[in-house]
């Protein structure tokens, strides 16, 4: 299925386009997951203001995580029970069962930046918090800034990008507590 000859040159390769092709076409529409997020659904004050709308109030959702109201368009569903995992053929029926085979009470409507944290929070085996943090060094190490942004809080840069991230994350671990 994969290798020479074929599109995808490893079954990981092969496995996200299953795992995209399943998101795309079956949960993108799901009706349990539409319904969900219409009977969620209410209006926030996150609009732009205009003489018709002067309140700016626009269709939202609350977060079921951090518990802030969110652009309809900024929020997600999630599976309550995530880490659906698709490596291999031995995970397909669970995958496909966990995406399709749901009801309401299994799903939950999460901001993007929660939904982010969780899903890393859950494939590294660590709490919310410390996925919380190491997505904050992550951003950093990303900039391209983070050299300068050890330097102006007095810590000298580790010697590679491994060591700054490290350091990243003691330097949030200490600024949150």
């Amino acid at each position: 299925m994969w290798g020479e000859g074929t599109p995808w040159k490893t079954q990981a390769a092969f496995f996200n386009y299953i795992r995209g092709g399943v998101r795309r076409g079956l949960w993108l529409r799901h009706p349990v997951k539409i319904k969900l997020l219409h009977t969620r659904r209410k209006r926030v004050a996150l609009g732009k203001k205009t003489k018709s709308n002067p309140k700016g109030m626009i269709w939202g959702c609350q977060c079921e995580i951090c518990k802030k109201n969110f652009k309809q368009s900024d929020v997600q569903v999630d599976h309550l029970q995530g880490s659906n995992r698709l490596k291999n053929e031995d995970d397909l029926k669970s995958f496909l069962m966990a995406m399709v085979f749901v009801k309401e009470k299994d799903l939950q409507i999460v901001c993007k930046p929660c939904h982010t944290i969780k899903t890393y929070s859950e494939s590294r085996g660590v709490s919310f918090e410390e996925a919380e943090v190491q997505k904050k060094a992550i951003e950093v190490v990303n900039s391209k800034e983070e050299k300068e942004f050890l330097l102006c809080r007095g810590i000298t840069p580790a010697g590679n990008a491994k060591g700054r991230r490290e350091q990243l994350v003691e330097y949030f671990l200490g600024e949150i507590k």
